[in-house]
């Protein structure tokens, strides 16, 4: 399974490129996404592949990553489909996950996270835990953004490292945590990446 994660960033026009161009740049970096595997496109758009199993925590990142700074917010959709992985640069790719992602994209209006793939049972179930989700993390701070990212780049971490990375205390750390849905997206994610596994 492979998944194909197409964005835009919303309400474009009201942010200076670079504020979102340079975070999906960095986030790509960090995360060590091969350059044939992600594109930046119209400018304010990108395309993201990944193991299927990966997408949800991927498209997390992303979300959180941006949202950091006051940074704009993006709309995300997954398309999960049987390709195989691929050495053709991303914007060239046909299968089917990168058909689901892309045509979704277009349909999403005010849903910020949604999901397309062979399965419609798996597709009900994901969306609407996506609905939920996204209801928290649609409005995170900065501050609990940083924390979020922070947490998922490294699930291993603990509050004693999120306190030495980010320079704040015991309670900022746990509360922002709280605030920012972190236990029932960590909950949501091990959901959705057993139901890939499984397929």
């Amino acid at each position: 399974m492979l998944a194909v994660i197409s964005g835009d960033i919303i309400k474009s026009s009201a942010h200076k490129a670079q504020n979102y161009q340079e975070p999906l740049k960095l986030e790509v970096a960090e995360g060590r996404v091969a350059y044939g595997d992600w594109a930046i496109f119209q400018g304010d758009g990108f395309q993201l592949r990944c193991p299927a199993q990966d997408a949800l925590r991927q498209a997390l990142l992303l979300k959180a990553r941006l949202k950091q700074k006051d940074g704009p917010d993006i709309r995300l959709a997954i398309g999960l489909g049987p390709d195989a992985p691929s050495s053709v640069p991303i914007n060239e790719d046909t299968g089917l996950a990168y058909q689901y992602s892309g045509r979704l994209l277009k349909e999403l209006k005010k849903q910020s996270l949604a999901f397309r793939s062979d399965y419609h049972d798996l597709d009900t179930t994901l969306n609407l835990m996506a609905k939920l989700a996204m209801l928290v993390a649609d409005h995170w701070t900065p501050p609990v953004a940083e924390l979020i990212h922070l947490s998922l780049r490294d699930p291993q971490r603990n509050q004693k490292d999120l306190m030495r990375l980010s320079g704040k205390s015991q309670s900022t750390v746990s509360e922002a945590l709280k605030r920012g849905g972190f236990d029932a997206l960590s909950d949501f994610e091990a959901y959705f990446r057993a139901q890939i596994e499984a397929l």
